[in-house]
């Protein structure tokens, strides 16, 4: 089944393809879990097995459930006007994809809460919401930031979890990290020097989020991975969206420490 529906939009495979790369190039903005961790697909998955077994009943024969987890499908809808699409064939390089930008931006904290926050009322659990480490205050002052991240980085290197370690930046700590020097060196450089890892803008956490990179601690997994749809059209308008099956399982929950703002 094409439950994209592509081929029934009044949409070239030009401006398809020009559309495409809009969205792409968007998502790899405003997605940051995938720059951070294990990642794979488009497998094809219906679940993600955890590799234990719950025995359900069975006399002759034992009968056991397979634990799995379940996979999610994020859909974020958009319209554009056909008169944008229409100049976008004819080659316009001032179309207006601010409704596709903010689609981008929505499936993404949508993807990324999955990861670092969990889903509430099913097995899923985040990042931050499943770390046993107490939480890290972080500072006004963001020449102390780099001290911040060397504890949680020792934290985690007491309990066993090795590097490199990645850093998981919300908008406040972002920008306070971009904007700070440090004796005259930027911040930016002293915190990659520390994590030996990227920094990695994420909007949808509060604070920030040290995160172990050394492998097989955090498992993203896309069934169908990101991809442009279409849904319907009138004379003035195409309704469009962005859509993936994507399903998060957390091998080891002692990997990340939760940096918090105290306010």
């Amino acid at each position: 089944m094409n439950r994209l529906h592509r081929e029934l939009a009044p949409i070239s495979a030009a401006a398809w393809a020009a559309l495409d790369e809009e969205a792409s190039e968007n998502l790899k903005i405003f997605l940051a879990a995938r720059r951070l961790m294990d990642f794979y697909g488009p497998t094809g998955a219906t679940c993600l097995p955890t590799g234990r077994i719950e025995r359900v009943g069975g006399d002759d024969a034992s009968v056991a459930r397979v634990v799995t987890m379940p996979m999610f499908e994020l859909n974020s809808r958009f319209t554009m006007a056909r008169a944008e699409i229409e100049a976008l064939e004819r080659g316009a390089v001032d179309v207006d994809f601010d409704p596709l930008r903010e689609a981008a931006r929505h499936i993404a904290a949508a993807e990324d809460g999955l990861v670092f926050q969990g889903i509430d009322g099913v097995s899923t659990v985040g990042i931050a919401t499943a770390t046993p480490h107490e939480a890290l205050d972080i500072s006004p002052d963001y020449t102390q930031y780099p001290s911040v991240v060397a504890n949680a980085v020792a934290i985690l290197r007491d309990a066993g979890v090795g590097g490199p370690y990645g850093l998981a930046l919300g908008p406040r700590c972002y920008r306070g990290v971009m904007e700070t020097t440090d004796q005259g060196g930027f911040v930016l450089d002293h915190l990659r020097k520390i994590t030996g890892g990227p920094l990695v803008w994420a909007p949808t956490v509060n604070g920030a989020l040290v995160i172990s990179m050394q492998g097989g601690d955090h498992h993203l997994e896309a069934s169908e991975d990101l991809a442009l749809g279409y849904r319907h059209h009138d004379g003035d308008s195409v309704e469009l969206f962005l859509t993936e099956t994507i399903g998060f399982r957390l091998d080891g929950d002692d990997a990340a420490v939760v940096l918090r703002h105290p306010d």
